[in-house]
């Protein structure tokens, strides 16, 4: 009996920290999809570049800031302007609703 009942507690401990994982992530869509859209409303933004590890060149500018590569998988990327990120990213959180939602049920 207690070989069963460490087995069970065992997998809800994995599905507790599997959907805690999950709840990290949907942040972290969460905070690129903010990012992606504060990127793209200029063309360029003015940045400090990191030389080494303790020393950043002041006048750094980064162009074409409305372009991004987005990852599909299997070292496959396509190139998507920041309106067309958006849906990609709302497709991924939702699929790690999904998941969640699978968790708790």
């Amino acid at each position: 009996m207690d070989y069963a009942q460490n087995v069970i507690a065992k997998q809800v401990d994995d599905q507790i920290k599997k959907k805690a994982w999950l709840e990290k992530k949907i942040e972290e869509y969460d905070t690129i999809s903010k990012k992606v859209l504060e990127l793209g409303q200029k063309s360029s933004h003015s940045v400090m570049v990191p030389i080494c590890s303790v020393a950043y060149f002041p006048k750094g500018k980064i162009k074409h800031s409305n372009e991004f590569l987005v990852a599909l998988g299997d070292n496959y990327f396509i190139e998507r302007t920041s309106q067309e990120c958006q849906p990609i990213i709302e497709r991924r959180v939702q699929k790690l609703e999904l998941q969640i939602k699978a968790i708790d049920t």
